[in-house]
């Protein structure tokens, strides 16, 4: 069994963000604001450099923000988008966004932003304070999961979720859960407990994706991207790169357990390359076990040469059955 190339891909097989939202980065305007978007609760803000009085502009964060952006305060501001086709019941999507902490309105670190689904559209809430809605959230975090201090600094916000199907509709704001519910507006609300003393009263979002991650109980993910010693289990340093890709993902995928698997080509002894194989997988899970995922979330099989992808009759069909792989546990 020859050096092999494991694959993360640094897409991790996922669909392209454009297959499922519009207008993701806010780009797009027309004389109502962002096009494809609605507010549904109160005014959220679109910056706009060709039409200011989309945006009241954050002076202090002038120089380091660029293009179109959303600003929404948390006072119930909720804006919404119709996605390009439902969400597949089961499918498992990483969910990304650019946060910003401007330099008003946000005194302390910003925590988490917060987004939810719904298979209709929402009322649409024009005036009064906090909008209430019997709607889920769900938490985006910081690749840290700490708090956002920095003024005017761009980072990262995900989250994993797992679509129950046919979700239609996604909405940004900043949801809480409601201490008490308005029953001249909407009972039974779910609207998030935003690190309590880490929230803003304003935030940035921009360049919100959707990737749907191409694993399942029934799909495997092929890893790609990593090397091993030759006909041995010893992780090459250049593999460190990839290794710590999929680290950010299984992390993510936190509700889940994972069975990573070894394959080999026909070539050598049957033995051998069974031995090999799983000892590949073992290299792998324990690395990410040495990186904080617990054990109790991991489990490692080798197939030797017992389920190839190809043909081992050349060099390209071995190589494509050289590989370490990773899927949702039964």
């Amino acid at each position: 069994m020859k050096t092999v190339f494991i694959a993360l891909l640094v897409s991790f097989s996922l669909c392209l963000n454009s297959q499922i939202i519009v207008n993701g980065g806010f780009e797009d305007t027309d004389s109502l604001g962002a096009i494809g978007w609605i507010n549904t609760a109160l005014t959220p803000d679109i910056k706009n450099n060709n039409k200011d009085k989309f945006f009241t502009e954050d002076k202090g964060c002038k120089e380091e923000t660029k293009n179109n952006f959303l600003g929404i305060m948390s006072n119930g501001e909720v804006i919404s988008t119709k996605l390009k086709k439902p969400l597949e019941k089961d499918a498992i999507y990483i969910i990304k966004m650019q946060v910003q902490k401007p330099s008003n309105f946000c005194p302390n670190g910003l925590g988490k932003t917060t987004v939810a689904f719904s298979t209709e559209a929402l009322p649409v809430v024009k005036e009064g304070g906090n909008s209430f809605y019997p709607i889920k959230f769900y938490n985006l975090y910081s690749e840290n999961l700490k708090p956002l201090k920095e003024k005017c600094r761009w980072e990262e916000f995900s989250t994993i979720y797992t679509a129950s199907g046919n979700e239609t509709y996604f909405h940004v704001g900043d949801f809480r859960k409601a201490k008490e519910i308005n029953a001249t507006t909407y009972a039974g609300v779910l609207t998030i407990d935003s690190l309590e003393d880490n929230n803003c009263g304003y935030k940035h979002i921009d360049n919100i994706s959707f990737e749907k991650i191409s694993i399942s109980k029934t799909q495997a993910m092929i890893i790609e991207g990593l090397k091993f010693e030759t006909n041995k289990s010893v992780l090459l340093p250049e593999a460190t790169k990839s290794l710590d890709k999929l680290l950010g993902l299984v992390a993510k995928l936190n509700k889940y357990k994972l069975v990573i698997s070894g394959h080999a080509d026909d070539v050598g002894e049957k033995e051998r390359n069974l031995a090999l194989s799983k000892e590949r997988a073992n290299a792998v899970m324990n690395y990410l076990i040495k990186k904080g995922i617990p054990k109790t979330r991991l489990s490692a099989v080798g197939y030797g040469d017992t389920k190839p992808l190809a043909s081992n009759d050349n060099d390209k069909g071995r190589s494509k059955n050289r590989r370490v792989e990773i899927q949702l546990a039964n």
